[in-house]
């Protein structure tokens, strides 16, 4: 399959929307807060005798957190007391990050389309000298 070059400009310039910069949050508040206030699609839940764990879809029944621990629907549903949960991150997009490294891209492909336009020398190479 042939790409052409506008396709792969294109792709290099929106990287940094596809990706991100994503990282965890730490909450102040409680698991049923957080979930009850923003409705995460996922959270990342850790205890005293819980590792850290990853959480999608994550709700709140009776006192305990239930969610899956793999994205697909398909996985089993996982159940963790709430007072067993001493901390709470949300994942998000740090905007800051990512408009920094969309400006260091640009920047890139700038430099790069400056040292080539310096570098030709035109189609007819040198002949009016």
């Amino acid at each position: 399959m042939i790409y052409s070059s506008r396709t792969a400009i294109a792709v290099l310039a929106l990287w940094p929307s596809l990706t991100g910069c994503a990282g965890w949050r730490l909450e102040t508040q409680g698991a049923a807060e957080v979930i009850a206030l923003e409705h995460p699609d996922q959270i990342r839940v850790q205890g005293a005798r819980l590792s850290q764990t990853v959480l999608y879809w994550p709700t709140i029944h009776g006192d305990s957190l239930v969610g899956r621990e793999r994205r697909n629907t398909s996985a089993p549903e996982r159940a963790v007391a709430l007072s067993d949960v001493a901390s709470v991150a949300t994942s998000g997009v740090d905007a800051g990050k990512t408009a920094g490294l969309a400006l260091g891209i640009t920047a890139a492909f700038g430099m790069a389309a400056l040292i080539a336009a310096a570098s030709y020398d035109g189609p007819f190479d040198n002949c009016c000298q």
